[in-house]
């Protein structure tokens, strides 16, 4: 407007207007209240593209019942009526609001509608008010008297005629848990390849299941399975066994367990705590420590035995004690007690400072090495004790070797065809010969014997063993 109009010219207009608009409410006038209320009207109208609602909203009428599911979103839509002040039609801009809403739900605030009865604007919709409530799945369920108002800018509050309406949230109807079907399930306890035994639970919480259960044991390069069951099998715990001797030689790290029930495979690979290198079929030959009184043979020869305070004294020992000494790595000698081979000893660091005398002979060859070391106990390369039927000696050094090959400490165990266990062994010390001479067998191991025997010719083997390193599994 370009002027500004009296109070006879905006009567004009609002003539016009009024015309031009068939549904309207009754007008307030604010020299009448000191806030301007108009009413609105509860005529239903489509919902603005401000709102937004989901797909699912339902549009209601205002003062009329309304109701919807939870989740979904309420609309309602009408018209203002004018506002006057002191006498004079405003320009105005609402907000409208909505209280009394549930929990759970929402009545987003700021649907701003511009009011403008310019007769030359009325073809732009601009007395139109528009309120949505926006639920959740969450929002309590129940009947609500909802109170809706607008705030103008320049006319203050604008009350709706009724100012409630009642709407009725229907809260969703849960869905009830399909019971599931219980499963059957597979426990692997343990396995024990010494023991020769695996044991397993089954269990079913449907009773009456049976199926068939099949037990392997998983190598790097080969599965081999387990004995001991046939047909199906109900829920209970089982022990299983493998036919040793003839489980192909691989590293085995795990066993699985599978029970086949309806069809339905359930399956459990156990990891084994420590694996099983199974070695086949192995020749197993006998060392000892050779007591120099026991049929020892041969001339005697000038020899050196030091004591740990380096002091060496001469002797004379017979040729063939000398040699098994050194090939054995240790010999009881009448005169000073149990000896070892000089460079296998500490004796080489203890006594660096020290010159040996002449005709001292230190080496690695068994047949000409003539000096000793007093030693208290037998001791192989591993460093403790060693034992009398349970040590054994392996190739390569197990004091510097590395898994798969035998370390110290590991078990070696020997099966014989019957699958009874011959025994379980330690390994303890090295055996430089056991790279070769397997004779027809996958390997070689020297056990240490009680035999006091001096003549090694007269020690035979123990025998041919299908042999597992258990990695310590008995220790």
């Amino acid at each position: 407007m370009n002027s500004i109009r009296s109070w006879r010219s905006v009567a004009r207009a609002l003539a016009i207007c009024l015309a031009m608009m068939p549904a309207v409410a009754v007008q307030a006038h604010a020299q009448d209240h000191p806030r301007a209320r108009p009413n609105g009207s509860a005529a239903l109208a489509t919902l603005p593209s401000a709102i937004n609602p989901a797909a699912t909203s339902v549009a209601c009428t205002y003062n009329t019942p309304c109701t919807i599911n939870a989740g979904q979103t309420a609309t309602w839509g009408g018209n203002y009526s004018w506002c006057y002040i002191g006498g004079v039609l405003q320009l105005d801009t609402i907000r409208e609001f909505l209280s009394g809403t549930p929990a759970g739900a929402t009545s987003p605030p700021g649907y701003t509608n511009f009011f403008n009865p310019n007769p030359y604007m009325i073809s732009i919709p601009t007395t139109y008010f528009s309120i949505g409530l926006q639920t959740s799945p969450t929002t309590e369920g129940g009947q609500f008297t909802l109170t809706a108002y607008g705030e103008g800018t320049f006319c203050g509050y604008y009350a709706f005629n009724p100012p409630t309406t009642q709407l009725t949230i229907l809260a969703p109807t849960a869905t009830p848990t399909p019971t599931a079907t219980p499963t059957p399930v597979v426990t692997v306890n343990s396995a024990d390849l010494v023991s020769n035994d695996v044991s397993v639970t089954l269990t079913d919480l449907s009773n009456g299941a049976t199926g068939a259960l099949t037990v392997t044991a998983n190598g790097a390069s080969n599965t081999y399975p387990a004995t001991g069951l046939s047909g199906a099998v109900a829920p209970g715990t089982y022990s299983v066994s493998f036919n040793r001797t003839e489980m192909p030689p691989d590293v085995y790290s795990s066993v699985t367990a599978q029970w086949t029930v309806n069809s339905n495979a359930v399956t459990t690979i156990y990891t084994l705590p420590e694996d099983w290198e199974v070695l086949g079929l192995v020749r197993h030959s006998q060392y000892n420590v050779p007591v120099q009184s026991n049929q020892c043979k041969g001339a005697f020869k000038p020899a050196w035995v030091v004591d740990s305070n380096c002091v060496y004294k001469k002797t004379h020992l017979q040729s063939n004690f000398m040699v098994q000494t050194n090939l054995n790595g240790t010999g009881s000698s009448e005169a000073f007690g149990l000896v070892k081979p000089f460079l296998t000893t500490r004796a080489p660091t203890l006594c660096a400072n020290v010159t040996r005398p002449k005709g001292s002979k230190v080496s690695n060859n068994i047949k000409t090495n003539n000096t000793f070391f007093m030693v208290p106990s037998i001791t192989g390369s591993c460093g403790p004790d060693l034992v009398k039927e349970s040590s054994v000696a392996t190739f390569p050094n197990p004091k510097i070797s590395t898994s798969p090959n035998a370390v110290c400490d590991d078990s070696i165990l020997l099966v014989q065809a019957s699958q009874a266990n011959r025994a379980v062994k330690d390994v303890g010390d090295f055996c430089p010969a056991c790279n070769q001479q397997f004779l027809g067998t996958n390997g070689h191991i020297d056990n240490l014997t009680s035999s006091s025997a001096c003549n090694g010719h007269s020690i035979t083997d123990l025998g041919n063993y299908w042999t597992a390193d258990t990695q310590g599994q008995n220790n």
